[in-house]
């Protein structure tokens, strides 16, 4: 989980063209809610 908190919530900062933020912005929406979910699973308050 660490790899996902480091490489892919930042892409978005990462990427050179407008589509390519648009689009990693997308994908760390998305990471963001699974960890998210994961996580409540995880401590039980889910």
């Amino acid at each position: 989980m660490n790899h996902l908190r480091t490489k892919i919530l930042d892409l978005p900062e990462r990427m050179y063209t407008d589509a390519g933020r648009k689009l990693a912005e997308q994908r760390r929406a998305f990471v963001r809610e699974y960890l998210e979910q994961l996580e409540a699973e995880l401590t039980g308050r889910r």
